[in-house]
């Protein structure tokens, strides 16, 4: 049985990012390779997150990084 996971997706160009709930990352991790290879600076990783702290770790990487959380994907 497949475990959920968060990814963290970071588009560092525009200052934002997305946290996405999935099973299996190897789609998204394809696009931020062709975006990357496009010249975008986006990049994604695993985070600690779960259903009940998905905002309060959003507003914490709001503040830490100081980017802004988006529900949209911006990866298109």
């Amino acid at each position: 049985m497949r475990k959920l996971f968060y990814l963290v997706i970071v588009d560092e160009d525009k200052k934002k990012f997305n946290i996405v709930g999935m099973y299996d990352d190897t789609m998204i991790n394809q696009e931020i390779v062709e975006l990357q290879n496009q010249g975008r600076n986006v990049r994604c990783f695993t985070s600690n997150i779960n259903e009940q702290n998905l905002f309060i770790k959003a507003k914490a990487y709001e503040n830490q990084m100081g980017y802004e959380f988006v529900t949209d994907s911006f990866l298109l």
